[in-house]
């Protein structure tokens, strides 16, 4: 496991929030990072922190959210190679209820 502190995580990201470095750098953040295997290699690591940071502007992106309360027509339409049935597809899949439930 890598382990990451906030002056390193720092150099990373240098235009980040505060918030964002220490929340990385917490042992809750090194447990999150832990269980989903990303500090586990340099690959992983380095594949997962440049994404994050390249979809967040260097997590300088303001109130940013991200809302997966698609309809199955909007999942249908945003993920076609994944549901080429269509939104059929989705609702036969994933059912109608919020979220992910089935």
């Amino acid at each position: 496991m890598i382990e990451l502190n906030a002056p390193a995580l720092r150099q990373i990201w240098p235009r980040a929030p505060q918030g964002v470095i220490d929340a990385f750098a917490s042992p809750a953040g090194h447990a999150l990072l832990d269980r989903a295997g990303i500090n586990h290699t340099r690959t992983r690591l380095s594949i997962a922190f440049s994404q994050g940071e390249h979809e967040t502007a260097g997590f300088t992106i303001k109130s940013l959210t991200e809302s997966i309360a698609y309809t199955s027509e909007g999942a249908a339409r945003v993920w076609p190679s994944r549901f080429p049935g269509g939104a059929a597809q989705v609702r036969a899949k994933y059912g109608t209820a919020p979220g992910w439930q089935k």
